[in-house]
């Protein structure tokens, strides 16, 4: 029976690289809708279409979720070890999608104080 949990257990473990794409690919793919929806801006269209940006982080934001909860339930603990490392791998994706809406607010801040010619 041990094997059987130790088998689905392993099915479900998520490594390293899977929890990095999850927390900086919503991040980056918001970064370049921002920055694609500030060109568009420049050129007269509206300016909540870089805001689109905020639809990956929302996106990244509910995938962070999943390895939050896989990190608190004990088998998986048990199964793929306790460390602080792995514990903060698991956290990554939704505190990136939040660090990632900050940015995007300060770098819109400083988009405010420049003029698009300068761009």
């Amino acid at each position: 029976m041990d094997g059987i949990v130790n088998l689905l257990a392993q099915e479900s473990g998520l490594d390293q690289s899977s929890l990095m794409l999850m927390a900086f690919l919503p991040v980056s793919v918001a970064a370049l809708v921002f920055w694609a929806g500030v060109r568009l801006q420049s050129t007269g269209k509206p300016e909540w279409i870089k805001w689109l940006a905020l639809i990956p982080l929302a996106i990244g934001l509910i995938m962070g979720i999943n390895p939050i909860q896989k990190v608190m339930d004990p088998l998986y603990q048990t199964y793929f070890g306790g460390t602080w490392k792995k514990a903060v791998m698991h956290y990554m994706g939704v505190g990136m999608a939040i660090l990632g809406g900050i940015g995007l607010a300060l770098w819109n801040k400083w988009l405010k104080g420049r003029s698009f010619d300068e761009l």
